[in-house]
């Protein structure tokens, strides 16, 4: 390929999709054959430590290719925001793009990789007050889960209704909007929706790459990959870190996050109490939830795409998007790396992607797949994202088919015959 100068093109690669696709691989590939660097996108990966819960890269499948924001943010500091991964990207990029590098961001964060790739979004609506105003973020930083969703069912109970309770950085950035602009998020979001979605893709050459792969297929990759996890060090990796982190955790968010939260009772034992029965008990029962719990995880990243992209044809700007299927693990390297790369030059040399010039099993054009039937529903969005309260069970569930799959499953069935059982 001839030499291509970045700096005038600013091509952007961004490599999204499901967990345990091979998203890093593919970066690394890309990043290795075009002279760039990676960029993670990765909300849990930027903290040190926790490098085989996060299912890090090591230093052998870098490959010589250099890994910008992965392990630098100290886990007792405040949480990193969406705001601070959008200004340090665009930096990074920049400066890639006058060293002659192609940026390529890897990771399956998505309102972080969305952050980046559209200006004018949600994400920008309250920065720079934020920075004006940065005690209200304290303030803030400060409450309880259960006080931040108090505060939110207070301010916009709009949004209240869109979110769990235990995903505190979307409840305290909605929080936070309506403090510093003086305007519900909800308010904000339905008027983006009668006008433009966004003010555009912030870098026009930008290519995104999704990676996904058989859901059967994937769902038992990923049972394994925890399986392989625990074989590393799982269990020792998680007590080092809660207990180095311990006290300062209880006001981060990080809690909460898939990897750490489902141990949580295991870690809260004494030494002893970790070596007991029951210790092995409670951390077999989290990794169980934490198999549950990625592959629920993998399952949302699919959804985004098509509800953020996809379903948005007409009424949004969209980069060039080329879909990939990882299903065949054992020709990853050989035929869909190969692929990816001729395809990631014709985008550098801007010519045609012309996708239908590969195997179907392997390359696809995402956009096709979508009926005229899908483009037209309306609703959607917030049916996924509603959350529902069952009193029965008293929990909540969030996105309508998990609502669904609640009311007809064993649990909630077992605690409505206990409720009519104590009435009768």
């Amino acid at each position: 390929m001839e030499k291509v100068d970045f700096s005038v093109t600013k091509p952007l690669v961004v490599v999204s999709g499901c967990t345990g696709t091979g998203k890093s691989d593919l970066a690394i590939a890309i990043a290795k054959r075009f002279g760039g660097d990676v960029i993670s996108a990765d909300s849990m990966q930027i903290y040190k430590g926790l490098d085989i819960v996060t299912n890090k890269v090591t230093e052998e499948e870098m490959d010589g290719v250099k890994h910008h924001l992965m392990s630098f943010y100290d886990p007792t500091m405040a949480e990193y925001n969406v705001h601070e991964f959008k200004s340090s990207v665009l930096e990074i990029v920049e400066d890639l793009w006058k060293e002659g590098k192609l940026p390529v961001i890897a990771g399956g964060t998505q309102y972080y990789v969305e952050g980046v790739i559209y200006k004018g979004n949600l994400v920008d609506e309250d920065e720079a007050q934020a920075k004006k105003n940065p005690e209200i973020r304290e303030a803030l930083e400060k409450m309880s889960n259960e006080e931040l969703y108090a505060k939110l069912k207070e301010v916009d109970p709009e949004s209240a209704q869109l979110v769990h309770k235990n995903n505190r950085s979307r409840v305290l950035r909605s929080v936070e909007i309506c403090l510093l602009t003086g305007r519900k998020k909800s308010d904000i979001v339905e008027e983006q929706k009668k006008t433009d979605f966004d003010d555009g893709l912030r870098f026009k050459n930008t290519l995104l790459i999704s990676i996904d792969a058989d859901p059967k297929i994937l769902d038992e990759r990923l049972r394994k990959r925890i399986d392989k996890m625990i074989s590393r060090g799982l269990e020792k990796e998680l007590i080092e870190f809660y207990d180095t982190y311990r006290e300062s955790l209880k006001t981060h968010g990080i809690l909460q996050s898939i990897g750490l939260k489902e141990f949580l009772s295991f870690l809260e034992l004494s030494e002893e109490g970790r070596k007991s029965e029951e210790g092995k008990k409670l951390f077999e029962k989290g990794a169980e939830a934490l198999t549950l719990h990625t592959i629920q995880y993998a399952k949302r990243q699919r959804r985004w795409l098509k509800s953020r992209f996809l379903t948005r044809q007409g009424t949004r700007e969209l980069p060039q998007i080329v879909g990939f299927d990882s299903s065949k693990a054992d020709k990853f390297f050989s035929d869909l790396v190969p692929m990816a790369i001729e395809i990631v030059e014709r985008f550098l040399k801007e010519e045609d992607l012309k996708t239908e010039d590969f195997p179907k099993e392997f390359v696809n054009d995402p956009l096709e797949r979508i009926s005229e039937e899908e483009l037209r529903k309306l609703g959607h969005s917030k049916r996924v994202n509603s959350v529902f309260n069952c009193t029965t069970c008293n929990i909540d569930v969030h996105g309508e088919e998990a609502w669904k799959n609640h009311l007809v499953g064993r649990k909630h069935k077992r605690n409505s015959k206990k409720i009519k059982r104590v009435e009768a």
